[in-house]
Order: structure tokens, then C-alpha cells, then sequence
């Protein structure tokens, strides 16, 4: 039960991070960097969503592993 509920969670944030870099949300204005700004916010909002998403995953299977 638990691992089909994470699993709906998961998909739900990666769509919801899909859809907030394909808007102009993260976009950053009046700044002499603006495009490195852009770029970098983008890259934590994507490596955030990955490790938040990626860590129960590992912790299963390092569960999963240890028993065996």
C-alpha cells in the first residue's frame, strides 16, 4: 500500500516540476546575470525534485539488500 502510494506522489511532483519549468515562473528578470539566474534556479528546482524523489527508492533497496 505504501509503495503505490509513493509512487502516486512521485509521479504527481515530477509532473508538477514539469510544468513549472515549462512556464515562466522561474524566470529571472533585471539582473546582469539573468540567464545564468534562470539556468542555475532550474537546475535546483529539477536536483531538488530528483534527490527528494530518488531517496526512498535507494532506501528500499538498501533495505531490500541487507536482508538479503
Amino acid at each position: 500500500m505504501f509503495l503505490i502510494y509513493h509512487v502516486f506522489i512521485s509521479y504527481y511532483k515530477i509532473k508538477h516540476i514539469y510544468k513549472i519549468l515549462k512556464t515562466e515562473e522561474l524566470e529571472i528578470r533585471n539582473s546582469p546575470l539573468d540567464r545564468f539566474a534562470t539556468v542555475a534556479a532550474k537546475l535546483i528546482l529539477c536536483g531538488k525534485g530528483a534527490c527528494e524523489t530518488i531517496q526512498p527508492v535507494g532506501s528500499a533497496l538498501g533495505f531490500m539488500l541487507a536482508s538479503d
